[in-house]
């Protein structure tokens, strides 16, 4: 979602938040710039409006850090498999490479 920068100069920006406590917001100067850090950021973030968009249907397997589940598409009604990874059990070293 874009965020206003407190400048009068028009610009285009977005927050990040780290586990609920810490934010900061980022500013690019336009919305071409905006579209293509939401698009490799969304490859990589947390979607916090999820379960409005995918319905968990079964899990598919579990491991010693994730589950994976059988998830349909609210809006397309596909069905994908999506990997949910438990970064408490993690080591600071493999959060690094994750």
């Amino acid at each position: 979602m874009p965020v206003k920068a407190e400048s009068s100069s028009p610009s285009y920006g977005f927050t990040i938040v780290r586990h609920s406590l810490k934010s900061k917001n980022f500013f690019c100067c336009d919305q071409i710039d905006f579209d293509k850090w939401y698009r490799l950021l969304k490859k990589f973030c947390i979607q916090t409006d999820f379960a409005s968009n995918y319905e968990l249907q079964e899990q598919l397997g579990k491991g010693n850090f994730a589950t994976v589940f059988k998830t349909k598409s609210k809006k397309e009604g596909n069905l994908y498999a999506v990997k949910v990874i438990e970064s408490q059990g993690l080591t600071k070293s493999v959060k690094l490479r994750v």
